[in-house]
């Protein structure tokens, strides 16, 4: 979840906040590192922020989003099935839910995508293999296969942290690949689970 916030608006004429009359240097003293930026800035940034990639979700889960609210932009294909809740998240992003061919998806998303763009990020989600294992997570190509086993892409050491991507990696497969590591070197200092027995690692502890 984004902590973009937006804490008070300029005055125009004395460039002082205008809730509390107070400059920047002294809301920097509550909100450390608070900078001012533009209205069109901050909702570009904060729709970034909450911007998400398709998850892997089970069918109930699809069922309960897809009655609990009144679904928007429902479509209903052949291969495609898409809605997103009528609830928003934040400002324009909205929670997406799609089906397609038996699998079922998650996501954060603008409400008013394109159904081609929607589709496009669950065709990459579709392709990309993450598999996580106990010194690290690798990213794999489930379209390629190479000696008997997915295309490597990309791994992300618990250790470290430092994602290393494959010079070959196509461009749309790098780019999820880096926003799904950035969710966990967030997490920097954190314990993560690596297997379903519950043993866990400390991330980034070799730096």
């Amino acid at each position: 979840m984004s902590t973009l916030t937006a804490i008070d608006e300029v005055h125009p004429r004395t460039s002082r906040s205008v809730c509390n009359n107070e400059t920047l240097e002294e809301i920097q003293k509550r909100y450390p590192g608070a900078e001012v930026m533009a209205w069109d800035d901050f909702i570009t940034r904060k729709e970034k922020a909450l911007s998400t990639g398709p998850v892997e979700i089970d069918e109930g889960k699809w069922f309960y989003a897809l009655e609990v609210l009144p679904p928007a932009r429902w479509h209903n294909g052949t291969e495609w099935n898409s809605f997103h809740l009528s609830e928003l998240v934040s400002g324009r992003i909205a929670s997406w839910y799609i089906r397609h061919k038996g699998r079922y998806w998650e996501c954060q998303q603008c409400c008013d995508i394109e159904r081609g763009a929607l589709h496009a990020l669950v065709l990459i989600a579709e392709r990309l293999f993450i598999g996580v294992f106990p010194c690290g997570i690798s990213y794999a190509d489930a379209a390629h296969g190479v000696a008997g086993d997915y295309k490597r892409l990309a791994f992300l050491p618990f250790a470290t942290l430092e994602l290393k991507v494959e010079p070959d990696c196509p461009p749309e497969l790098a780019e999820r690949i880096r926003a799904d590591a950035a969710v966990i070197q967030m997490k920097r200092g954190q314990p993560y689970q690596v297997s379903t027995c519950g043993q866990t690692v400390i991330l980034g502890e070799a730096a």
